[in-house]
């Protein structure tokens, strides 16, 4: 009998020790996902603005300090003012915050009208807050394959 209630304060005892780590991880993974869902979501945003020829609205996804800011600025004026292209969001997978960046992988797809261009690409974001949101502070690109 002395052993049964051994083992149930045991038991008891662990699941009192582990209950708040328990819910720390909960919560940690809610915030994780609540992250993932906000950066998808302006990922979402910024294609749409691109697809619509808006660059200010583009550019507004990204970081106004980051060190690509002027190429990126360059090379999508240039793009939108001779193709029309569609992009269009394939895949979307968030995979950490490491330091002062989050990081997700996507696969997108550029459809050019004239057809020469047309590609897959798979690509690595690293995204910084600013101004409370967070914004694309560079790009790795991982994999392209020509349509």
């Amino acid at each position: 009998m002395n052993r049964i209630i051994i083992c149930f304060m045991a038991v008891v005892l662990s699941f009192a020790f582990w209950s708040p780590f328990l819910s720390y991880a909960e919560e940690s993974q809610v915030a994780r996902q609540s992250v993932a869902e906000l950066i998808k979501s302006s990922i979402e945003e910024a294609i749409t603005a691109y697809n619509k020829k808006d660059i200010k609205g583009f550019m507004s996804f990204m970081h106004p300090e980051s060190p690509e800011y002027k190429s990126v600025l360059v090379r999508t004026e240039t793009t939108v003012s001779k193709y029309d292209v569609t992009a269009q969001l394939l895949e979307y997978d968030y995979i950490c915050m490491s330091g002062v960046y989050q990081l997700v992988r996507i696969k997108q797809r550029n459809m050019f009208t004239c057809g020469f261009y047309n590609c897959e690409e798979e690509l690595l974001y690293a995204l910084k807050i600013d101004q409370g949101q967070w914004k694309l502070w560079s790009v790795m690109k991982l994999d392209r394959k020509m349509l």
